[in-house]
Parts: C-alpha cells; structure tokens; sequence
C-alpha cells in the first residue's frame, strides 16, 4: 500500500496526504479530513472545526480547502511547478531534487527557526498558522484569515473579562471532558500557573481519570506532587539524568524522532520525549490523551521589559531592532545580512495587514507567528512519534481570541490569568502554593515589611541562581544537572552527524554567527543543520556533504 494518497487534483492543483495522519468524514456533498492526532469529538463537523480552530482538509464538490489550524498544528507544506500548485502534508512527498535554502539555514542557525513561508529546502514552503489555502479547481489562493492576535476593542472592566473567561474555561474543558470519555489524561504539570490551571479545571469538571506528570531535576516537581495530592490525582515523577539521557538520545528510535520532528523550518522540541518512552507500556496510546499547557505564554503575558514600563514606539525601525533582538537567542553576535532582510520583510507585512495594532501587539503578532508556532508547534512531533493524540486548551480559538480583548495593563506576569486562576480554582481547590514553593499565593497580600523581605529574598535567589546556570552549570557541564537540556550538546557534537561539525562551524565563522549566548537551543540549531545537509547531500547523490560548502559560503 502507498504512503500516500492523492485526494484532490485538478490542472491547477494537486493535494498528497500521508495515509494514517488524517481520519475522514464523508457526506453526500463533501469529505472532510481531520488531524488524527487532535483530541475532538466522535462526531466531528466543520463548525466545530471552525469554532476552535483546529486544522482539516475540506473538499467540497470541487473546491478544497486546507487549513493547518490557528497555531499551525498539522504541518501542511506546498510548492508551484509549472503554473500548478502541490499541497501535502509531509514536506518529502513534493521533495524532488531541490537543493537546500542558503538563507533558510542562516535564519535556522540565527533565530531557531526559519523566518515567513520558507523552509530549508528551495522552493518548498510550509502553509503557516492561521494560512489557509482555497481553491475552486480553476486557480488558487493563500490567505491570512485566522490571525493569532487582532485588532480588537478592549474590555478595561476586569470583573466582565473575569466572567467571560470563566464561561469560555467551561465551554472549553466541557468538551474536553465529553472528548476524553474512556481515555486516560496523561496531564504534564508543572510548578507554574498554566498547567495547574488545566489540573484545576479537570477536577472541577468531574475529569477522574488523570494521571499528572513531572520530570527533570528542579524543583517543579514538589509542587507539582503537591497539586496532584489536593486534588486527588495519581502524581508519577520521570528522573532526567544526565547517564539517562545520553543512553536514551543514543538510540535509533531518538535518531528517528530527529530527523523527522523540525519540520524543514525549527528545531525539534522533545522536552517529553524520555517521560513519554518510560511510560508507554503503562499508558498506552489507544487509551490515552496527552495534555500540557504549552501555548499559553504566545498571548497570556506582557514581555518582561514592558512590564517594568520600558515602552517602545510604533516607529518602524524601533520595531524592527525589537524583532531582531527577541528572535535572536542563540547569538549575541551580528545578524547575516539575509536574516535582517527577512525579518524586515515580515514586519513590513504585519506593520501594512495590521494598521491599528499598538507596538506592543504588533511586536506581539510577529513573535507568535515566527518562534510560538513553529518553534513549540514542533512538541506536538514529539508527542505524535508515540502514537498519542494531544490535548492543547491554550491551543483553542476561543482563548486565543479572548487574550485581544485583556489590555496590557492585566499582563504583567500574567497577572490577569493568575489572578482568575487564585480566585476560581487555586483557592478554592486548596491549591495556591506559589511558584517558589511556598504555601501562600504569589498573589495575597503581604503587609510592608514582608514585601521587603520577600522582594530581597527573590533578588538574591535570581542572581544565585543565575551564577549557577552561567558560570557553573553550562561551562562545567557537571553530570546530574537540573534541566533536561543539558544532553544537547551531546546530542550535537557526539551523536548527531559529528563529521559535519567543522563544517558548521566554518559556516558561522563566514556569517559572524558562531557567539554563543548560553542558550542550549544553540547546538539543536546545529543539529537541524547538519540532519538538513546531510539529507540534501543524499538527494543530490554525493557522499561528501563538503561540496555544498561552495554553495553555502558564495555569498
């Protein structure tokens, strides 16, 4: 049997699907193929789809229409060959002999992902979020109708948004609780607001069958136990060893999710992938819903900067240092002439599509759509190579939507979604530890002296700590770290086609991008550099990936 299926063509358009990523749904006057991978109902119909946001291919009579999905959740990738245009799901089923995207790979090695529609690869791009791509037969066209943040009027009565969030928390996770009937919720909690939230809102909605997860070495993972506790959820904790890791990010299986979890335009993000490995045989795929809170930090919180009320303006090139300097974190050094060029070229289209947006939204709209929804987009890979379906609440249309109508002034820190979590579910529930551990709520009130200390305590925290992450942890590189990022070296230059490591090297040397910024995601940028060249190399049939250095360094 093929691994692909043509499921619509005409002269002007032909779409490929990978047979086993989508289900189908077909009617008298229409097929409609949902993201198999995506919590839904049994029942799945197309308001529903359009209510959340959540990707399909709809073919009806002879129009389609393919969407990937508000925060680009189901990669769709599409090319033009002689006047027609090729959609499928899987970047390889329209890769012919294309070599590789010199710019695209510079943008990979500065920002971590590649900037706009393109991908690693020539003339292949990648539908992004909120794109969706319409066609009658007889012509196509790709539009932006589904942005991520908006123009919209905002709600200063703070009781008002509190209400009409709490209605859209219900409506939400009533349907949730209706999708995971018979399935057990593997829920990743963390020490944080977002994922307890989701905790919060399982237990208040009569969800039993939920088992919450932590991993790693820090401290998460005693709030973590402690929120479970209170609710009265099973709580299983996955050791992240540095011994651990290394034995596991060795093996074949790992070496697979690689080469196929950054989708041509990010690094992978396989934060669960050793907890999901452990835990298979217990919780297994046909029985169970993945769930986190990843996506809420695209829209819940005001930058850190803004808060302390260091404001930027709308002027053009103010803006544009900001997008440069927030999707740069793997460098310190300059940004290559191409990536400045292309970052420019994205802002230009946000700052002419969205006329009204304020600077802060705007620099906003640009952050979400090049880092949120390619950069964690990709964890959703990770989740998929086991087989399990996902639940993403922070993923849906209706929150997405809610986050343009809170002013800036309810953000800092998230303290709007902190605070409706304090009131409605953290204490009610008995659950309001906060984040440093302690037994009452970031958000009560302190009397003068107690803030003092509490301020001094936390500034002194921060800056130890910060020692220890900048001239202990990462420099030394001492076995049994805290995070689960302290392998991705390894996994770089030991595992990860180590004979291209001085290629990469003189590559950045020629561009000015080889000044580490002590951010681990670095070596991943390496790591989907050498995986794409290498791969370029196979399908150009040369054995030397050196031959490409010509290409790549001509410019």
């Amino acid at each position: 049997m093929s691994q692909f299926s043509v499921i619509y063509e005409t002269p002007k358009i032909r779409c490929i699907i990978s047979n086993g990523n989508w289900n189908l749904k077909e009617a008298k006057d229409y097929s409609l193929y949902t993201y198999k991978y995506i919590s839904s109902p049994s029942d799945i119909y197309i308001d529903y789809l359009d209510r959340t946001s959540s990707p399909y291919i709809l073919i009806n009579k002879n129009e389609i229409t393919i969407f990937p999905g508000i925060m680009g959740t189901a990669p769709i990738y599409y090319k033009r060959v002689d006047g027609k245009l090729l959609v499928s799901d899987t970047l390889p089923a329209l890769w012919d002999d294309e070599g590789i995207d010199t710019e695209a790979l510079l943008d990979i090695l500065t920002y971590k992902v590649t900037l706009g529609k393109s991908t690693l690869i020539k003339n292949i791009n990648h539908l992004q979020a909120g794109h969706r791509i319409i066609s009658d037969g007889n012509s196509y066209r790709v539009i932006y109708d589904t942005p991520i943040v908006h123009p919209e009027e905002k709600q200063y009565n703070k009781q008002a948004l509190m209400d009409e969030f709490h209605r859209i928390s219900y409506d939400l996770f009533t349907e949730i609780k209706e999708q995971a009937e018979g399935s057990t919720i593997l829920h990743f909690l963390s020490g944080g607001c977002d994922s307890r939230y989701i905790a919060a809102m399982y237990k208040v909605m009569g969800l039993d069958d939920v088992t919450c997860v932590s991993y790693g070495r820090g401290s998460d993972h005693r709030i973590s136990r402690a929120v479970a506790k209170k609710l009265g959820y099973n709580w299983l904790y996955v050791d992240y060893s540095y011994e651990d890791q290394i034995k596991h990010y060795e093996s074949e299986k790992f070496k697979k999710l690689l080469e196929t979890s950054h989708g041509y335009y990010a690094i992978p993000y396989f934060q669960e992938y050793l907890a999901l490995l452990k835990l298979g045989d217990k919780f297994p795929p046909e029985n169970t819903l993945i769930s986190t809170g990843m996506g809420a930090g695209a829209r819940t919180f005001l930058r850190q900067e803004l808060a302390k009320g260091i404001y930027f303006t709308r002027d053009f090139d103010e803006l544009l240092q900001r997008a440069i300097d927030e999707q740069r974190t793997v460098n310190t050094a300059k940004v290559p002439e191409s990536s400045h060029r292309r970052i420019r070229d994205e802002l230009i289209k946000f700052h002419t599509r969205f006329p009204t947006l304020d600077a802060y939204e705007l620099n906003h709209a640009l952050n979400c759509m090049e880092r949120h929804t390619k950069f964690q987009s990709n964890t959703l890979r990770n989740i998929e190579h086991f087989g399990y379906r996902w639940i993403f609440p922070f993923y849906d249309k209706r929150i997405i939507d809610f986050w343009s109508k809170v002013p800036k002034i309810y953000k800092p820190k998230k303290s709007f979604l902190r605070n409706f979590c304090y009131v409605h579910l953290f204490k009610p529930l008995g659950i309001n530890f906060s984040a440093d551990g302690g037994k009452t709520s970031i958000l009560s009130r302190h009397g003068f002296y107690e803030n003092i200390l509490y301020l001094l305590y936390k500034q002194i925290y921060y800056r130890l700590t910060g020692i220890y992450k900048n001239y202990i942890k990462r420099d030394r590189r001492i076995p049994n770290e805290l995070d689960f990022d302290i392998a991705f070296k390894y996994i770089d230059e030991g595992i990860t086609h180590p004979e291209l490591n001085n290629l990469i090297k003189k590559i950045r040397r020629k561009y000015g991008i080889d000044e580490w910024r002590r951010d681990p995601n670095y070596y991943l940028t390496n790591v989907v550099a050498k995986l794409v060249i290498r791969e370029v190399a196979k399908k150009q049939g040369t054995s030397n990936p050196e031959k490409l250095l010509n290409e790549l360094m001509k410019n």
